[in-house]
């Protein structure tokens, strides 16, 4: 995964690779690279570049460890990429291979001019002239993460024997300037007086032209990458580390945060910095960042809908008895419905007008002021989902094509059209609402009839879907699969997360969320019209 980072948020990066990315060079007129890696003879590792998200990529067969260069944007290449031995240059065109390193495997370089190069690697350190030979720097234990702010001024880390040094070449000069029993993994040499060095356990040491300086995070995470800067004379650093945290460096202070993984589940909300979910059978609330609310006693929960920040239904089941669970903004208020049915699904007009999906061909509502069952098919049919244009207007799906109408007295049964198991079910009108099934089918109702949408949509055990308009339709699976429709067509809208299970969606106006495992919220923006 790749993202950018801007002063309005984080935005992920539609990279061409699945795979491991293992490094990323960026310029400032918005070119990215970024390198990939995968098994020796796979084909589809790779070095990719970009402007303006529009991505290019040079494939190989062996993979690719680091990418740097000195084009700055709007002046002249060169990139360089590297994979084993063999180190490739960009013109700015296309990718030409150089004559080969005497290095093994190498794991880092750092470009100082359009020719020169340091390379660091499983060997040693060496050197690359503007002539194109190779010297020899220094050889014994492994190298990584190499930064130089001269031809002949450079910091490398070398591991050797379970200790990390950071070694430093003056001139012809190469020695230990630093030791550490926590690993370190990256650099970065600004200037003559500013260095800065990160790892394993918080581990950073700053250099400042005459000694090391140890500095610390708390709590401790590990660091991975570092990028460091000065402006106006004052030092800065940026690092990534555990759990996707994002860390700032300023006069000689970390500031950020890193948090284990969590997933979440059933995503609602009232507005797109105000919404809640659910993680492990408990209510959380997300403002920026996710918070966990009260707990209902010792009640786990299943599903909630959401009135407004103050007001949110829940349901669940303990044993053998199914609840209501209602949050008014503090605690929890609980009612017991049944010690038959499992709630699958939750909606509520108002405080007055809640309704539950529930087991048998049951929805329970609480219009009467207590909980109070109606069959609402026949034969009975396990209901999944609910949602209504109003009090009076209230939607159920179900198994088998089951679709009951809810009118404010009594409930009827409608033709699906479908003998397929209808999982979900929203809608922005009485003219639009949308059924989801575990067989990829969906349907919309118009207002007068049920007719099968062509969305392409696979099968899934989990279908979501959410709409505000007949032009802004949205289904997908767990598995990642995501389409839209625009009111006249059904378009693939890939979220690049394949590899992980999303576990809700929903929206408001023109803003789209979905929710996926692994501490993953993502915001949708629709692409410029040209």
């Amino acid at each position: 995964m790749a993202f950018l980072a801007t002063a309005d948020g984080r935005y992920v990066l539609p990279t061409l690779a699945k795979d491991q990315l293992t490094d990323v060079w960026a310029v400032t007129d918005g070119t990215i690279f970024i390198t990939t890696e995968k098994e020796e003879n796979d084909s589809s590792s790779m070095v990719m570049w970009a402007k303006e998200l529009r991505w290019h990529s040079f494939p190989s067969t062996t993979p690719f460890h680091g990418v740097t260069g000195t084009y700055t944007g709007g002046g002249s290449y060169p990139v360089f990429t590297i994979r084993l031995n063999v180190i490739h240059r960009f013109d700015g065109d296309e990718w030409s291979a150089l004559s080969a390193t005497p290095m093994n495997i190498s794991l880092d370089i750092c470009a100082y001019d359009s020719e020169s190069l340091w390379i660091a690697a499983t060997n040693g350190v060496a050197f690359r002239n503007n002539n194109g030979s190779y010297t020899w720097v220094h050889t014994g234990g492994s190298f990584d993460g190499i930064s130089a702010v001269s031809l002949d001024s450079m910091m490398v880390i070398r591991e050797l024997d379970g200790a990390w040094d950071i070694m430093m070449r003056s001139k012809t000069d190469f020695k230990s300037v630093y030791n550490s029993v926590d690993p370190l993994k990256d650099l970065c040499w600004v200037e003559p007086d500013y260095a800065i060095a990160v790892g394993g356990n918080g581990a950073t040491v700053e250099y400042d032209g005459s000694g090391w300086i140890k500095r610390s995070v708390d709590p401790p995470v590990n660091f991975k990458a570092v990028a460091a800067w000065k402006d106006s004379g004052q030092r800065h650093a940026i690092a990534v580390g555990d759990s996707g945290g994002v860390f700032t460096y300023t006069s000689g202070q970390w500031t950020g945060i890193s948090s284990p993984k969590i997933t979440c589940t059933e995503l609602m909300g009232v507005s797109p910095s105000l919404m809640f979910a659910l993680h492990e059978g408990r209510l959380m609330k997300y403002d920026g960042n996710w918070h966990e609310l009260p707990a209902a006693g010792t009640l786990s929960l299943h599903d909630f809908f959401c009135l407004n920040e103050d007001t949110v239904y829940a349901v669940g089941k303990q044993d053998i008895d199914t609840f209501v669970a209602r949050y008014d903004g503090a605690t929890w208020s609980t009612s017991w419905i049944s010690s038959m049915e499992n709630a699958h699904d939750i909606w509520a007009a108002d405080k007055n007008h809640v309704f539950v999906a529930c087991d048998y061909g049951t929805v329970y509502d609480n219009r009467f002021g207590y909980w109070a069952p109606t069959t609402v098919v026949q034969p009975v049919q396990h209901l999944r989902g609910i949602w209504g244009a109003s009090a009076t207007s209230v939607y159920v799906v179900g198994d088998n094509g089951t679709i009951s109408y809810w009118d404010g007295s009594v409930w009827t049964q409608m033709t699906s059209g479908t003998s397929s198991n209808l999982l979900a079910v929203w809608g922005s009108s009485d003219q639009n609402v949308v059924a989801v099934s575990d067989d990829g089918t969906v349907l919309r109702f118009d207002g007068n009839v049920w007719s099968p949408m062509a969305s392409g949509l696979e099968p899934d055990s989990n279908p979501m879907v959410w709409c505000d308009g007949t032009n802004n339709i949205w289904v997908g699976t767990s598995t990642g699969k995501m389409v839209h429709f625009n009111g006249t067509g059904w378009d693939p809208r890939d979220t690049q997360l394949g590899d992980f299970i999303h576990t809700g969606m929903w929206g408001i106006g023109k803003d789209f969320f979905i929710l996926a495992e692994n501490d993953l919220l993502l915001r949708y923006q629709p692409p410029p019209a040209e």
